[in-house]
């Protein structure tokens, strides 16, 4: 068990990773998939032939004027589009993420079958875990943290400094080492540079610095360091870089000014800090959310104090003022944020506990924290929580028992679920996930007869929540398939079939946002029921053209509505599409015109069809007019199907054609017309059709 010693012989030397992926002025043809960091943009002739990946929780940009080949892996993380995305050749898109349209395309090739293909992301918010690598240290590991591009890792080993390669995902081999003097509590590397910061136990000098690692020398060089307290009394218990990098939050047992946040110029030196007295409570750990807002602090138990409490954080004037917090009556002994796409302000800590040691809280952004699961039962403290960069799962340690020391639990609908259980004979000590979401990293104590190890993890299963797209115009070259996660859609948006078949599979579905839209054409949409196609509020909207959609069971419409600019069809024997909704939706009828500035107006001539066996229930108490047919050329048409009210419909103006066996099946009545000519409705027979009539009421019919 020797400490792994590189002597630092190397300057000072640090890389920032947002950068170009090729040129905006020359071909660069990458015949290997490419992996995205956060703020990465793929320039303008980039050809990405291998297709891509982002980092999990990453935001990048798509600026390439060429079409991308090969798998497409968006992890959760965010993309932008500044230009069309067209993808060709054998391209999947294995796993989703949110995607910011802007406005353009994203066109699926004929053989991307499956939408999130990887099959890992199937079947709910589920993490296993896996071992790959296991190396025994001399010291226990009491902190640890993936570099921001998952290539290396940082240890607090004992009263040692260590920066290990991670080779392939599934080994580690040591770089770099420095030995501090004082026990390491804490380390974090920063979010785009490689400057790790990390804080020591109390003596003599100072507790809190910043160190640079040189990748190409292998070295660690102290960069710049602060005595917290006088007289060598005081502790820094964790440590955490603001999203930005600009800032460090900090976590002491001081006596005072326990909460700090330091200024950290782009050179790594501290600057201006803010603190905050905490009273009674020494700070244990600290994290930000997803945008450095918020600053959520945990800490020892102290009888009539808060021991959970959320900060909000402004840079300039520099400042912390509290604004949630909650009395837990138990240490805080780690506390992470989830900073997934989406995350609903969740928080997830443990807890000295021996009886409900994993928790998960709620912070509402405005003042307000709670709990929102029971707990998790197990019979000693739990050490060290992370939450994985998809969401939807958590990784805790717990102290040494005869059941399990690391457990990964899934978490969906507010309730915790435990998937995995490793039995370590030994505490867990700390956890981190790293940043593309495919690995963790473990260390344990070294209890009694127990080495204190470094393990890597593989993530074989992980998925979770839905993602966001924002302003997006999707279009389909063949039938493809609509796996887990569900979707989001902000903006105006639009999805475009080219005539082939869009499947939901049992775990997909589509949600529209306030004051957004919608855009279905040429498509046929299948394994349509209730909750597949979900609109929010009275300003989300649908719209269809020459549009299939394939009921496997009932489907409920109940809030939002629809536009029919052209044919819809609905098809499934025996079921029903429900209307619902308190708000009117249109079957659209208007005549192509010139508007001002010479500017052309579309024409519609929409058309609900009711295929063989279907009925359409129209199911508003609010109002009987709420099927509105806009003009003449509007139309719906029967073909063997039902029409049925159960508090009353009235349609004016436009067509009621009938074909094959229909009926109307009425509880207070069908009413044709409103006793206005120009809002005479037309009632039609076809040669074939055979309508039987509950209770009709007729106000100017043309028939």
């Amino acid at each position: 068990m020797n400490l792994r010693v590189v002597l630092l012989l190397i300057p000072l030397f640090f890389s920032v990773r947002a950068a170009d992926i090729g040129s905006d002025t020359a071909v660069n043809r990458f015949n290997t998939q490419q992996t995205f960091a956060n703020g990465d943009r793929v320039a303008g002739f980039a050809a990405l032939a291998a297709g891509f990946s982002v980092a999990a929780n990453a935001t990048a940009t798509f600026d390439s004027f060429f079409p991308v080949s090969g798998n497409i892996e968006l992890n959760f993380a965010t993309l932008s589009l500044n230009q069309d995305l067209i993808t060709r050749d054998e391209t999947d898109i294995m796993v989703l993420g949110n995607i910011n349209g802007n406005g353009h395309i994203f066109e699926l090739a004929p053989d991307a079958v499956c939408w999130a293909s990887d099959d890992s992301w199937i079947g709910g918010t589920v993490c296993t875990i896996t071992m790959t690598f296991e190396v025994v240290e001399s010291s226990a590991i009491d902190s640890i943290r993936f570099s921001f591009d998952s290539l290396y890792i940082a240890e607090g080993v004992g009263t040692n400094l260590l920066v290990d390669e991670v080779i392939n995902e599934n080994f580690l081999e040591n770089k770099a080492s420095a030995a501090i003097g004082k026990n390491v509590n804490s380390v974090d590397w920063h979010p785009s540079k490689d400057f790790i910061a990390f804080a020591t136990s109390s003596g003599g000098g100072d507790e809190l610095f910043t160190y640079a690692f040189d990748r190409v020398g292998e070295t660690l060089t102290l960069i710049d360091s602060i005595n917290i307290g006088s007289g060598g009394t005081s502790s820094v218990n964790g440590v955490a870089w603001h999203p930005d990098g600009d800032h460090l939050a900090v976590a002491a047992d001081s006596n005072n000014n326990e909460l700090r946040v330091y200024v950290v110029n782009s050179d790594g030196t501290f600057g201006a800090s803010t603190t905050v007295d905490l009273g009674k409570n020494d700070a244990t750990t600290v994290d930000w959310d997803v945008d450095g807002s918020f600053l959520v602090v945990g800490t020892d138990v102290k009888a009539g104090w808060d021991e959970l409490r959320v900060y909000s954080f402004v840079k300039s004037p520099l400042g912390l003022s509290l604004d949630a917090s909650i009395d837990i009556g138990v240490a805080v002994n780690s506390v992470r944020w989830n900073k997934s796409g989406t995350a609903n302000g969740e928080i997830v800590i443990g807890t000295a506990s021996a009886t409900d040691g994993l928790r998960v809280f709620r912070h509402d952004g405005a003042g307000s924290i709670a709990e929102v699961t029971t707990g998790v039962t197990v019979a000693v403290a739990c050490n060290a929580v992370d939450w994985h960069p998809g969401g939807g799962c958590i990784v805790a340690g717990f102290d040494s028992n005869a059941g399990y020391e690391l457990r990964s639990y899934s978490f969906e609908s507010d309730a915790l679920t435990q998937i995995t259980a490793i039995e370590e004979t030994d505490n867990v000590n700390t956890v981190a996930w790293s940043p593309n979401g495919s690995m963790l990293i473990v260390g344990t104590e070294g209890l009694d007869t127990a080495d204190p190890r470094v393990q890597l993890y593989e993530v074989t299963t992980f998925g979770g929540g839905v993602v966001t797209f924002d302003s997006l115009n999707l279009v389909f070259d063949g039938n493809v398939t609509f796996n887990q996660p569900a979707i989001k859609f902000t903006g105006e948006n639009s999805i475009n079939g080219l005539t082939n078949m869009l499947s939901f599979a049992p775990t997909f579905s589509i949600e529209v946002q306030s004051n957004s839209s919608l855009f279905f054409k040429d498509v046929i949409l299948e394994g349509i029921n209730t909750g597949k196609i979900t609109l929010v509020d009275t300003t989300s909207t649908i719209s269809f053209q020459n549009v299939t959609i394939v009921l496997d069971d009932d489907y409920i419409f109940d809030t939002g509505h629809f536009e029919i600019l052209k044919d819809l069809t609905i098809c499934g024997d025996g079921h029903s599409f429900i209307y619902q909704s308190t708000e009117p939706s249109m079957i659209r009828a208007r005549a192509p015109q010139l508007i001002a500035d010479g500017i052309c107006q579309p024409g519609f001539c929409g058309s609900l069809i009711l295929d063989k066996g279907v009925t359409f229930s129209y199911d508003s108490t609010i109002s009987s007019t709420l099927l509105v047919l806009e003009g003449a050329s509007s139309k719906i048409v029967m073909n063997s199907a039902i029409l049925a009210e159960t508090a009353g419909l009235q349609l004016t103006k436009g067509k009621l054609l009938i074909d094959g066996k229909s009926s109307f099946v009425t509880t207070q009545g069908i009413t044709l017309g409103d006793g206005t000519v120009a809002n005479n409705a037309c009632l039609a027979m076809w040669p074939a059709g055979n309508l039987e009539l509950g209770t009709l009421i007729k106000q100017n019919i043309d028939a």
